[in-house]
């Protein structure tokens, strides 16, 4: 996890002047949003990436990000990677059985609860924007990763980082809702009705990426826990593989 005290010199190792094309993209990703946090959280989320990986895209479109943010006022801090929970990381990664348990108290004090969950094999720039906009229309969003197995059991597609790098990009972008880790076996339509019946969110999100059968199934599963159905907008570069092949270099 990045320190404060070592980011004004990683600041030259993952800042690089952006392309007009990639400066453009950053003004259009951060138009949807309707808090200036979700700027931040884009910005520190992918120059984590951008620091770990050297990924020139990265470094670039966070660049930018990064600009827009002061642009808004927004405090230095807040658009850095070095965002650690005072308890320590670990203690914010959940179990499904432990963000039952959140969601359930949090409910109970009428707050709006979201959750949405995916792959990220990467944590693309779309993926970002959307873990934004859900968050941005509930008190506390659990946002769900894939454990890598999975991925390369029940996709065919191999994790390109381990989970604990993509938990702790997460993290140090200063993420402020619950993180949940998926690692049951039954990867079926069954197995994520069974996740909601337990979270019971107020928001099941989703996203127009994804095929119109799987929206499909996504509606019944939030319509079976009592959630209201959200189809996120479907981003530029949303699938890891697509992404892989143009960004990354």
């Amino acid at each position: 996890m990045l320190e404060q005290k070592g980011v004004a010199h990683l600041t030259k190792l993952w800042q690089t002047p952006p392309s007009p094309e990639i400066a453009s993209e950053a003004q259009k990703i951060t138009s949807q949003f309707t808090k200036d946090k979700s700027i931040a959280l884009l910005c520190a989320g992918l120059s984590g990436v951008a620091v770990n990986t050297g990924y020139e895209y990265y470094r670039q479109l966070s660049t930018a990000l990064f600009t827009l943010g002061l642009q808004k006022g927004l405090q230095i801090e807040s658009l850095m990677p070095w965002h650690v929970p005072p308890e320590g990381p670990e203690n914010y990664i959940f179990t499904v059985e432990e963000a039952k348990i959140i969601s359930s108290g949090l409910k109970q004090r009428g707050l709006k609860v979201g959750f949405v969950h995916g792959h990220y094999r990467i944590l693309t720039p779309a993926n970002w924007a959307n873990v934004a906009l859900a968050a941005e229309q509930c008190d506390m969003l659990l946002l769900g990763i894939e454990d890598g197995w999975r991925t390369k059991q029940f996709k065919n597609a191999e994790p390109v980082f381990r989970d604990w790098q993509r938990h702790q990009w997460v993290q140090a972008s200063g993420f402020d809702g619950g993180l949940v880790r998926i690692s049951r076996t039954d990867y079926s339509d069954k197995g994520y009705k069974r996740i909601l019946s337990k979270i019971k969110p107020n928001i099941y999100f989703g996203n127009l990426s994804i095929p119109q059968e799987k929206q499909k199934e996504m509606e019944e599963r939030a319509a079976a826990c009592g959630a209201t159905y959200i189809a996120l907008p479907k981003q530029e570069g949303f699938s890891t593989s697509d992404f892989l092949g143009k960004n990354v270099h």
